[in-house]
């Protein structure tokens, strides 16, 4: 837990905390003097952090136990979300008007506000990642089943080659010889007609076509292996992704039972 104290900035950050000031045109002393109460402050921060701070939750107030009371919520609600409180007599000072911690606290906001800012971006350049490497797969897996398109294009083309080659092979003669008996070339003729079938069938009903089947098999079975181990990576990478987060809110809900006990223990 990181506690702000009354502290000295340096030269930069005081040039930092100015150069805010002017831009929300708040660099008057005249305005400065109205932060002592959490209301005008967390009216310039509120577009930084527009999900914590709700300016509800500080009616304008006068008098400085009405002020601290401020403080305390906007210690609550907005800085223990980034693990970080003001200290009690830091809290004073602010309700009393004292500049320097005006300044200081508007510096840690800055400072804040950059980690959120950093915070995201590396939120955005992480999903991006990941929508990278799941195009890749997709790409990976596409090509994939191109190459065995085309295999199985390869194979039948062999199959259709072989077929004609058989057909070829048994030819059934077109012309009779001289001396040839017309009873037995006929025969001959059924029986050719009758091999080159049981062959084209053999080559249908077998060793091409069981080879196909099986290469095609394995194709599905690669695949689908790789969806599997995709998919558990994917729950791993989420299971971690809970676990980190279920300490996060364990962590975040001790802090604030702290703060509740203090508060408890705080005189008003």
């Amino acid at each position: 837990m990181y506690i702000i104290t009354l502290k000295t900035l340096s030269e930069k950050q005081r040039n930092e905390v100015l150069e805010w000031l002017r831009e929300n045109k708040a660099d008057s002393v005249q305005v400065r003097r109205k932060f002592s109460d959490v209301y005008p402050l967390a009216e310039l921060l509120q577009p930084d952090f527009p999900r914590l701070i709700d300016l509800v939750n500080y009616p304008k107030r006068n008098g400085i136990n009405l002020k601290i009371q401020n403080w305390e919520t906007f210690n609550f609600k907005v800085l223990s979300k980034f693990n970080t409180m003001l200290g009690k007599e830091f809290i004073e000072e602010l309700a009393k008007g004292n500049q320097c911690a005006v300044g200081i606290l508007i510096y840690e906001m800055l400072r804040l506000r950059k980690q959120q800012v950093s915070k995201r971006q590396e939120q955005n350049a992480a999903s991006e990642k990941e929508k990278e490497v799941e195009v890749e797969q997709q790409e990976e897996i596409k090509t994939k089943e191109d190459e065995e398109i085309t295999v199985v294009d390869q194979n039948e083309e062999l199959k259709e080659n072989k077929e004609v080659e058989v057909v070829e092979q048994h030819e059934v003669p077109k012309t009779l010889e001289l001396n040839e008996d017309p009873m037995t070339l006929e025969q001959n003729q059924e029986e050719a007609l009758t091999e080159a079938s049981d062959t084209v069938d053999t080559l249908d009903k077998g060793q091409v076509t069981s080879r196909m089947i099986l290469y095609v098999r394995y194709q599905e079975l690669s695949r689908e292996c790789q969806a599997k181990w995709s998919m558990i990576r994917m729950y791993e990478n989420h299971v971690i992704h809970l676990e980190t987060l279920l300490q996060s809110r364990e962590k975040e809900i001790e802090e604030m039972r702290q703060v509740i006990r203090g508060l408890q223990g705080t005189p008003l």
